[in-house]
């Protein structure tokens, strides 16, 4: 005799950069559980590898998220939390008035989407005449920088 499955809703979001349709579900109390771990070490690396995983397992080891753009990351990571935890976050911002008094703040994260201005582009002219530019790529989790939680610029220098 098997033991019950336990079934799990999924849901469906769009990757901002590629407009492409991603199955997912909410993580478990093991993703959960890596995940405090690795903050509670407080080393970005850990931390980084923890969402790394979690992203693998949510989407059924579909993407390849070392290639994905760190908004990318970002994002399907907030949707995963509004499934996981709730949809509401709440934390306490500085009020813009006087800049010392603590106001709570809910954001609905089902709301949040990367906005792109229409004339974005990762082209850059270097110079007209000779048709002469460079096409960039977005920073990834390939090229970053665990140390200093920030991108390697040597690595992007030698990212292909």
């Amino acid at each position: 005799m098997t033991l019950p499955r336990v079934d799990v809703p999924t849901y469906e979001l769009t990757l901002p950069s590629q407009d492409l349709k991603v199955k997912f579900r909410p993580f478990l109390v093991r993703e959960e559980k890596i995940l405090f771990i690795a903050q509670e070490t407080g080393d970005n690396k850990q931390i980084v590898e923890a969402i790394r995983e979690i992203i693998n397992a949510c989407t059924f080891n579909v993407l390849k998220v070392d290639l994905l753009p760190i908004f990318d990351i970002e994002y399907i990571f907030l949707q995963l939390r509004a499934k996981s935890v709730s949809e509401i976050s709440k934390f306490k911002t500085i009020c813009p008035d006087d800049g010392k008094t603590y106001v709570e703040t809910e954001v609905d994260l089902t709301k949040i989407e990367v906005q792109v201005d229409d004339s974005h582009t990762n082209k850059i002219i270097l110079d007209e005449k000779r048709n002469l530019g460079v096409v960039l790529g977005y920073p990834t989790l390939k090229n970053y920088d665990y140390g200093k939680g920030k991108i390697d610029t040597q690595q992007l220098k030698n990212f292909s």
